[in-house]
């Protein structure tokens, strides 16, 4: 039974399974980075924000209250700390950060070291995607400094300055977290193409695979189950006549080996023809001469005449199959020794033909071969002529337009009721 990817079950198709459910999260969006890095980087900014608050000189605070600036640097250090779940809460570790830098260029002093909480958790916020989040986080906190820098300040004209500045720096973090969340996606949807592209051509040899081993028990089957059924049935008369009626045992022997003549011929036969079609991974028209080169290593004089001509995707590969299921079958079913291939260009087709001198048209009966034929010639808008051959056996006369047409939807016809192999 086939499962949703198209090979057989087992180790193979969960492989390709789970390498399919890697894909869509890969598709989803990048992996999450391990978090087991947060906290030592919390702590480095941590010692980073309160020193630079500390050590730099910076302007003074809008509320100058010394007893508030214990405080204000407890903030700071509580908002650096909270920086390691950044990754799991990261619009609570915005939040906090933007509320303490606030506060604290409020109550302490005006350095930009106190907003490294804030710029660290605006940018992961961004590049977790959460972009509206962070502008309305930059526009709340710019516009409370705006408003208490006009109500408490004597002079409000530096701080506004100072907070339309800061403003632009954490609208320029913003951005980059933005920035490095999409490259980050492009190159992980970059990965998912590559792995996606690597599983369909798995898939592709998975199910060329498994349709070559029906195939070539198909094949097996039909070429030798007849003559194993006739070994049997005389072998086992041979046994119940032996004692009484040598005579007829020993006829019985003479059918038992020709049968086993008989299946040699047909393994031989098929084994022949698998050899053929094995060799054709990437077939077309231009490969015609080489395939007729080969069933002249079979045994069969095969004649090619024509030339070659430019067709489109589908009816070059179509041209080819032709030729072969044609050669195919005379060499499995119609005994023949000689075989024409015509390749006869027109004004927007190519015809071809192919005429065996084994068993005529009128001899033979439709199967899956002629059959698949007729379907290709048909969907590319051409036409399907069985007929007996000039050099006295089977014909098969195929035109092939020279770019797609789409089909009027009608059948191909024949000229000989019942034909096909």
């Amino acid at each position: 039974m086939w499962n949703r990817v198209g090979v057989l079950p087992g180790k193979y198709s969960e492989s390709i399974q789970q390498r399919w459910r890697t894909v869509s999260a890969m598709r989803r969006g990048p992996e999450p980075i391990n978090w087991r890095w947060d906290p030592p980087v919390a702590g480095l900014l941590t010692v980073v924000a309160v020193a630079g608050a500390v050590g730099a000189p910076s302007e003074e605070a809008v509320i100058d209250v010394p007893s508030l600036r214990t405080a204000g640097l407890a903030l700071l250090v509580a908002a650096s700390l909270s920086l390691v779940v950044r990754r799991r809460h990261p619009t609570v570790v915005a939040v906090s950060g933007a509320l303490c830098a606030g506060t604290y260029f409020l109550m302490v002093n005006d350095n930009i070291a106190a907003a490294i909480p804030a710029a660290v958790g605006l940018y992961t916020l961004s590049s977790q995607g959460y972009r509206i989040r962070a502008v309305a986080i930059i526009t709340g906190c710019t516009t409370v400094a705006l408003i208490t820098a006009v109500v408490l300040s004597g002079d409000p004209e530096p701080s506004i300055q100072r907070t339309l500045g800061r403003t632009g720096w954490m609208a320029a973090v913003m951005i980059a977290g933005e920035v490095v969340r999409y490259q980050s996606q492009l190159l992980s949807q970059a990965r998912a193409r590559a792995v996606e592209a690597e599983l369909t051509r798995e898939e592709a040899a998975g199910r060329r695979a498994a349709e070559e081993r029906v195939r070539i028990a198909r094949e097996l089957h039909d070429s030798l189950t007849h003559s194993i059924s006739v070994i049997n049935v005389q072998s086992s008369v041979a046994l119940h006549v032996l004692p009484q009626r040598p005579a007829e045992a020993e006829e019985a022997v003479r059918h038992i080996r020709s049968a086993g003549q008989d299946a040699m011929r047909e393994l031989r036969s098929t084994l022949q023809t698998l050899r053929i079609s094995d060799t054709d991974a990437n077939p077309s028209l231009s490969g015609i001469a080489d395939l007729v080169r080969r069933m002249g290593d079979v045994g069969m004089t095969v004649t090619l005449a024509g030339e070659e001509v430019a067709l489109s995707g589908e009816a070059d590969v179509a041209a080819y199959r032709i030729v072969q299921e044609a050669l195919t079958n005379a060499v499995r079913h119609s005994g023949a020794k000689r075989v024409r291939v015509d390749l006869i260009p027109g004004a927007s087709s190519l015809t071809i033909v192919v005429g065996d001198d084994g068993v005529g048209a009128d001899e033979v009966t439709e199967g899956h071969g002629l059959t698949g034929m007729r379907e290709r010639v048909t969907a590319l808008g051409g036409s399907l002529k069985l007929n007996r051959s000039s050099i006295g056996g089977f014909e098969v006369r195929a035109e092939l337009p020279m770019s797609p047409v789409e089909p009027s939807g009608g059948e191909a016809h024949r000229d000989q009721d019942p034909v096909g192999r």
